[in-house]
Formats: C-alpha cells, structure tokens, sequence
C-alpha cells in the first residue's frame, strides 16, 4: 500500500530509490552508466516510502537470517546480521522501474514483474540453489513465495 500510495503522489511513477546492493555494488550497473551514475544521489527505497508507513518494521522480514554476499552475482556485500540490521530493509528492489521512469500502467504484464523481494532465498527455503525461495511483490501488488524458477521468470520478464 505505501508504495502505491508513493505512486498516486508522483503521477504513477515508482519510487525514486535504490536498494542496498545498488548503493554498495554499484557495478552491477556497469552496462548502464548513466544509471549508475545517478546512485549516489538517490535515497534507499525504504526511505522515500517511509512517509507512507506507520512503522520501519514494515521493512524487516522475521525469517531475515543476513547474508554475506549479493545473491547470484556472488560479489561480497555484507547484510549481517542481518540485512535489517545492516541496511535498514530486508527486501531488494527492482531499481530498473525507477531507472526507466516506468508506471504501473505502462508494464507489460504487472503480475508477471517483481517489484520487491526478499534479500536472500534461503531465508525461506534451503541452502541448496534449487530449494531457495523468495517473497516477492509483483506490480500488480499481489505477493507471493516464488521458487527458483518463479523468480527468475520475474526477473527475466520484460517490464514494457
């Protein structure tokens, strides 16, 4: 709800915001320079909607175990913790929403895009790759525990 409160507020538009892997980890955007260099001016997400939640809790998952390195690109990134500890959020954002000025109304398929998801997958499943699991909020808003291959479908969905 804060998010699309968020967005009724900016004319659809997502959150102008980062998540803690694109603030430390700023190389993942190396395809995308001139994203990348709007990072260091940006806000975490969960401080641009923070106006719209009644508590920072909202932020923190209770299965966050932390995490030692970003998660499928192996690159180090300490959330320990845990991420809430570290970061302020467990949940990752998908910041190409923000980068492409996209609006809800405009994506393809909001029920086939991730918007937000927890930090790490084993929080909710196991260790093995295949055994992880993540909730994720689509863009149409609904949330849901997605497998391996539920989350990279996400992932690889195209938003427009």
């Amino acid at each position: 709800m804060a998010m699309a409160m968020y967005m009724d507020d900016y004319d659809g538009h997502y959150p102008w915001g980062v998540d803690p892997a694109d603030r430390y980890l700023p190389v993942i955007w190396n395809d995308f320079p001139y994203w990348q260099s709007w990072i260091p001016y940006m806000w975490y997400l969960h401080e641009v909607v923070n106006p719209y939640v009644k508590s920072r809790e909202m932020w923190h998952c209770p299965s966050d175990g932390g995490f030692d390195e970003l998660e499928d690109v192996g690159l180090p990134l300490n959330g320990r913790p845990t991420a809430f500890d570290a970061f302020g959020t467990s949940y990752m954002y998908r910041t190409e929403l923000t980068f492409t000025f996209s609006r809800q109304e405009a994506l393809r398929d909001p029920a086939r895009i991730n918007v937000l998801f927890d930090g790490y997958g084993d929080w909710h499943g196991g260790r093995a790759h295949h055994a992880r699991r993540w909730n994720v909020l689509y863009g149409d808003w609904h949330v849901k525990s997605a497998n391996r291959a539920q989350y990279d479908e996400a992932w690889d969905y195209p938003l427009h």
